[in-house]
């Protein structure tokens, strides 16, 4: 079990409410140990979710999140229904849950009793969390066994490697987005797809030599140690030469 993963799985053992912070890199929101929501800084949350899909507008979410009433007054006013905030949610939770596990060297720390404007209107049971990114890792490792794509520039190769390729609909758009500059990650949120639909496309176009691998760093030689007490010292090729030089005129 990864870090963040067991870190979870305690807390919701002792039915915690509160937030966890990874670093900079997002935030758990927990009560009695149900996950209620959770965010990344590389995926989009629930805000650009409704204000994106033109569901809300950026106004009426201001005016939500302001009130600290969780989405009661979008009911209310009839800007959304439960189940467009559930599919949302639940779009949101699993795309940061996805980067979120897999990042190893995060110290996270747990502030209790801290939550998120929107209140539990969805949740997580932690294990079940865990069992859904791990099912989709395995999907993604399954395609291409390495993660060095997920965070790397999408790039097409100038080639196609035979005479003629079958691409479904997703592998398509990302290929026609991809500039050469955009992660998957990034082109997910372009394209308003879960990143766990383009990072499988990404894979796919990988295994089927569709893609440009990224460089990896060359191993640089390791340094010889000198011997104590020596020292290596570097002397202009024509040295000898102007001694000689010296010598000779002193000798006139």
């Amino acid at each position: 079990m990864r870090p963040l993963e067991s870190l979870l799985t305690g807390l919701a053992g002792v039915c915690s409410s509160g937030a966890l912070r990874v670093g900079r890199s997002g935030v758990v929101y927990l009560l009695e140990g149900k996950v209620t929501y959770m965010e990344s800084a590389e995926t989009p949350g629930i805000e650009e979710l409704l204000t994106g899909g033109g569901l809300v507008s950026a106004t009426d979410l201001d005016r939500a999140v302001a009130r600290r009433e969780g989405g009661e007054p979008l009911f209310g006013e009839g800007l959304l229904t439960r189940e467009d905030l559930a599919g949302h949610l639940r779009r949101a939770v699993l795309d940061a849950a996805l980067v979120l596990f897999g990042i190893d060297n995060a110290k996270p720390k747990f502030q209790p009793s801290e939550r998120h404007w929107l209140g539990p209107h969805w949740h997580f049971e932690v294990d079940e969390l865990i069992a859904e990114c791990g099912r989709r890792s395995t999907e993604l490792d399954d395609v291409w066994p390495s993660d060095e794509l997920d965070a790397a520039p999408v790039v097409p190769v100038p080639r196609l490697p035979g005479e003629r390729v079958t691409l479904t609909d997703r592998q398509w758009e990302v290929l026609v987005h991809a500039d050469g500059s955009a992660t998957p990650l990034e082109l997910a949120r372009r394209l308003d797809r879960t990143a766990h639909t383009v990072l499988l496309a990404v894979r796919e176009l990988a295994a089927a030599d569709l893609l440009v691998k990224p460089r990896r760093m060359p191993e640089l030689p390791k340094r010889v140690a000198k011997p104590p007490g020596t020292e290596v010292r570097h002397e202009p090729a024509d040295l000898s030469l102007l001694r000689r030089l010296k010598s000779a005129l002193e000798d006139l």
